[in-house]
């Protein structure tokens, strides 16, 4: 007998069907010093955590365009690893809208970033972004948040830090019903 699920269970994270890897990219931002974290997490499409990646930024002019370089630093992770399909996951619908869409809904300072992510994504033989909510991505967030507070630039091959694994444990059991 399946365990059952509490009355309202939380909305969590859900895999993409195969092939697909799913990249979940968030920045966390201060806009009081322009501190920035990035986190990306990169799952397989039965929702297995493969690997993440932290990176963090000073002087960034906005949240908006935090997240950009979070969907920049995605798409160039990807092509390190060499991984043909791809599912790039961000919790802004405006960077959703623009790379699937054209839609000129981000300040024209941060289109920059968003046409080099499409052009590197050109290179990919399958890739696909999504819009998920904020509250689906907390892994990504709470990495992004733990790379800004401690001025952190590091990926995790073999087991995921700390700070997330418990949220990763939440969407593994969630995700399956």
């Amino acid at each position: 007998m399946a365990p059952s699920l509490p009355p309202n269970p939380p909305a969590l994270w859900k895999p993409h069907e195969s092939p697909y890897f799913t990249i979940s990219c968030d920045a966390s931002f201060d806009i009081n010093n322009g501190l920035t974290g990035v986190g990306l997490i990169l799952r397989d499409f039965a929702g297995n955590w493969k690997r993440c990646f932290a990176k963090s930024y000073a002087g960034v002019a906005d949240s908006e365009r935090a997240e950009c370089l979070s969907m920049y630093d995605a798409v160039v992770w990807c092509r390190e690893m060499r991984i043909s399909h791809d599912m790039f996951e961000t919790d802004l619908q405006t960077i959703d809208g623009f790379i699937n869409n054209s839609s000129s809904a981000i300040v024209w300072e941060n289109e920059d970033i968003l046409h080099d992510v499409i052009h590197i994504m050109k290179g990919f033989p399958d890739w696909k972004c999504r819009f998920i909510p904020r509250k689906c991505n907390k892994p990504a967030d709470e990495l992004a948040k733990f790379g800004k507070k401690f001025n952190v630039t590091h990926v995790w091959h073999d087991k995921p830090p700390s700070v997330i694994e418990n949220l990763l444990l939440l969407d593994s059991i969630y995700s399956r019903y």
